[in-house]
């Protein structure tokens, strides 16, 4: 978590989305063991530097869920230079940003 928070960070995003926080799995082992911790990191990380992020909580762990929460995160956002989603795994940039 911190370690995408910084590459973000490094990259010069100031207005980071993040997708598919689920505190009811984060919380459970048997579903990940690490998810609540990377989100913790990150969210230190983007504290530390100042950001605050637009958080989008979704109903349930599943890439088709996690894939139109992003496409609507992205639309109700437009400005978002950067997106993790955690139910994809991925991490979206529309490049660095400067401002």
């Amino acid at each position: 978590g911190r370690e995408v928070a910084q590459t973000l960070l490094t990259a010069g995003h100031r207005r980071i989305g993040i997708v598919s926080d689920v505190p009811e799995i984060a919380a459970d082992p048997r579903r990940s063991v690490s998810i609540q911790t990377r989100f913790q990191h990150c969210t230190e990380a983007l504290t530390e530097a100042g950001v605050e992020p637009v958080w989008s909580r979704t109903e349930r762990w599943d890439p088709a869920v996690g894939y139109q929460e992003t496409l609507r995160v992205m639309r109700a956002h437009p400005d978002l230079t950067a997106l993790v989603d955690a139910i994809m795994e991925a991490t979206l940039t529309s490049g660095s940003s400067t401002s």
